[in-house]
């Protein structure tokens, strides 16, 4: 009965829903038909879009029209009649927050910037957005205009998390900008409320360390600066006092050594100095105004005269005298006086100390110091001879070259070998020994070995370079270079000694003794090899000893060692720490008891980068083992010295001297760069984080251990063998070295060398 009610009941439903539905249709049909104008063109549709707020891609660039929807957001966002300055303060924090949560440091910048504009009432909202900008400056690297912001919100603030943000922020913008006294104020007062945070405690020992070692270079300097002033004071006392003719350019009242240095670029670093005798040596130019060329004595000390040094230059022609007109006897030397159309003739039989005291006659100009003292040459033919003589200078650039040294009680021109001479002239010249002494090579297989013979020029008797004060200091021309066979054959045929107390040229027989006589007693030549293959063997035990040590440094596990405790309970918790290069020890003890753990010392750096530096970890490990397998090579070249005479310079003593200098070297570079890990970073904390986060600390216990102290006694012992090996060596060169008559004919030949 009920079931015929329901289906009647949902029939009648669903033809009133379908009259209704039809009735709609009828009046919609019958509405009036209107195109649609208000709304987006089809065309237009994707670009009307895209200046919607909610659907734009970018933000509008500054000038762009506005769409209605867009710059009524900004009004009710941003404008000063909607909002209250608070909220306007707020509303640009939160654009800057966003900005600076996506990198856009710049963007955020501006948006705090405009918050503080608003100038609220609200302090706290103030200081944010100073601190908020501050961090922003600090992310680009503007230091100073960070630690501006954070000055104002020190003053501003009263929150305790906001200050102390913006003390730690301070602290490290004076850091970067190099202010290390305020730096280390300001840690000290973070310090007063976070004792134990480590950035600050970081921090101010970097500041501590920087500003030390700043301190330390400036007294260095001050005192290297005042000890220079001094030196020059002496050094224009020593002038004045010599009564030397100087006029200075520019009409100066004071001599100032500037006024003495030379300009040229090339020899810029050369000035005036004395000898310990106080003597002067000057650095001199010589002009040659006809052809533009330069030569430059470095150093030409003052009783030597003028004529020496000139037959020294002009002893080979130089490239550019074709014609030959520049030899000793065909040339005129004139300086400039104050008058710039003066000149004056100078007498090359003078030295340079009588030079630059003589008048040159009663009214001539003085000698003119004009950044150094040139001398002019002009050849006695050539036309500008006659020019100068009268008095007119035809000035010339004239090109430097590169600067030799020429001089009495100095370094000379041809003591090293390639030097450029007259003005450009290529020269090679030999090395000669430092102290023209002959030296005996006693050769054992004269067959095989090529030497060059060379004599010495005889100098002229009046020559002041034959002083014995003096050393000599004459240029060395090689007669001939003989090769193996003609070597050889001059031997079969009796042009040199066999025997070893006939030790000279068969051509100049009896005078290269009888010309270098020698004072004192005798010393066999084969006393002083034992003497110096027993040196060299002795550093053989000192490699060895050198070497153990290394390897002892780097096996054992005391390069550091600290005591550690806990914060949260010093007195119930103790612990110890040490470790090496490669392995380490921590034992730590709460109440129950101790308790060891093994470190790796490379792990614990991958885990924790705080602890150590990478880089100066890496640093030291290879250099320690440079100086181990140095050490072992030291020691192999030592023996093969003590045994054999190596020809090979890199196996002789000059290897040997070498390879010991390279293990002082990696020493020294191992124990600076552990130096510099302690005091930055193990001073401060040796534990990793995970100690660290359970309040265990090690801060200012650290110390360095025994086996740091191995490699820098290793670094002595080798200090030790080069001195050996120098010691060594030098016995070779004894001025009272002579040969002693041979005790039986050999057929080795002696050789002689100056």
């Amino acid at each position: 009965m009920d079931k015929p009610n329901e289906d009647q009941k949902m029939q009648e439903r669903l033809e009133l829903a379908a009259k209704l539905d039809a009735e709609l249709n009828e009046y919609i049909n019958s509405l009036e038909k209107k195109s649609y104008t208000e709304g987006w063109p089809e065309d237009k549709w994707q670009e009307e879009m895209e200046k919607h707020p909610f659907f734009m891609k970018k933000s509008p660039e500054p000038g762009d029209e506005l769409s209605p929807l867009m710059e009524g957001l900004q009004q009710l966002k941003y404008g000063i009649d909607e909002n209250t300055p608070e909220e306007l303060a707020n509303n640009y924090k939160e654009d800057g927050n966003f900005n600076y949560k996506y990198k856009k440091y710049r963007l955020a910048i501006l948006s705090y910037t405009e918050g503080i504009r608003t100038r609220c009432k609200d302090n706290d909202l103030m200081a944010q957005l100073y601190n908020n900008r501050a961090a922003a400056q600090f992310m680009l690297q503007n230091y100073r205009s960070s630690l501006n912001d954070c000055k104002v919100v020190l003053k501003s603030t009263k929150k305790e998390t906001l200050y102390l943000k913006a003390l730690k922020r301070a602290a490290t913008c004076n850091f970067h900008i190099k202010d290390y006294g305020q730096c280390i104020n300001l840690c000290d007062q973070f310090l007063d409320h976070s004792p134990l945070d480590k950035t600050i405690l970081k921090l101010k020992s970097d500041a501590t360390i920087t500003r030390n070692y700043l301190q330390r270079n400036e007294r260095k300097q001050a005192k290297l600066e005042k000890q220079l002033n001094k030196e020059e004071e002496r050094l224009l006392e020593i002038i004045l006092k010599k009564d030397i003719n100087l006029e200075l350019v520019n009409d100066k009242q004071k001599l100032d050594l500037r006024d003495l240095e030379p300009q040229v670029p090339q020899i810029a670093q050369s000035r005036v100095h004395f000898d310990g005798n106080d003597k002067l040596i000057w650095p001199v130019m010589i002009l040659y105004p006809e052809t533009q060329q330069t030569d430059f004595i470095q150093n030409f000390h003052e009783d030597t005269m003028l004529i020496e040094q000139l037959t020294e230059i002009f002893e080979e022609s130089p490239e550019w005298d074709a014609e030959h007109r520049y030899i000793v006897d065909n040339i005129n030397v004139y300086f400039e006086g104050k008058n710039k159309c003066s000149v004056h003739k100078v007498d090359v039989q003078l030295t340079l100390d009588k030079i630059l005291r003589n008048k040159h006659g009663e009214n001539a100009s003085s000698f003119l110091a004009r950044h150094g003292f040139a001398f002019t040459i002009v050849s006695q033919d050539s036309a500008g001879s006659v020019k100068w003589s009268v008095g007119v200078i035809d000035r010339m650039v004239v090109p430097p070259v590169a600067p030799v040294n020429a001089s009495n009680g100095a370094p000379s021109v041809y003591t090293s070998t390639g030097c450029c001479t007259n003005g450009g002239y290529n020269v090679q010249q030999p090395q000669l020994h430092e102290d023209y002494r002959p030296i005996y090579f006693y050769v054992a297989q004269p067959y095989t070995i090529p030497y060059t013979f060379a004599k010495r020029p005889k100098p002229a008797t009046s020559s002041s370079l034959l002083r014995a004060a003096k050393p000599n200091n004459y240029r060395v021309k090689f007669s001939k270079r003989l090769s193996n066979a003609d070597f050889s054959q001059k031997v079969k045929q009796g042009e040199f000694s066999r025997s070893l107390n006939q030790v000279h040229f068969a051509e100049n027989q009896g005078q290269v003794l009888a010309n270098y006589p020698k004072t004192g007693p005798s010393r066999d030549p084969r006393m002083t090899s034992m003497f110096r293959r027993g040196t060299i063997f002795a550093t053989f035990f000192l490699s060895l000893l050198g070497g153990g040590l290394v390897c002892a440094a780097l096996v054992t596990q005391h390069w550091v060692e600290a005591r550690a405790w806990r914060t949260s309970n010093p007195q119930e918790s103790a612990g110890r720490v040490h470790f090496g290069l490669l392995q380490g020890k921590k034992e730590l003890n709460v109440a129950y008891g101790w308790r060891t753990y093994h470190v790796s010392v490379s792990q614990m750096i991958r885990q924790d980068p705080s602890v150590m530096s990478w880089a100066l970890w890496i640093v030291t490990l290879i250099t320690t083992s440079a100086a181990l397998v140095a050490a072992a090579l030291a020691a192999l070249l030592a023996v093969l010295n003590t045994a054999t005479s190596p020809r090979s310079k890199i196996l002789s003593i000059p290897g040997v001297y070498f390879i010991n200098m390279l293990t002082l070297l990696m020493c020294l570079v191992s124990t600076c760069t552990w130096l510099a890990q302690y005091y930055t970073r193990l001073y401060v904390n040796v534990l990793p984080k995970e100690d660290t986060d359970f309040k265990w600390t090690s801060e200012g216990s650290a110390e360095l251990g025994y086996s740091f102290w191995l490699v820098v006694s290793a670094g002595v012992v080798h200090l030790i063998s080069i001195a050996l090996i120098g010691w060594g060596s030098g016995r070779e060169k004894d001025d009272r070295l002579e040969p002693i008559p041979a005790l039986e004919e050999k057929t080795a030949a002696a050789i002689m060398l100056y």
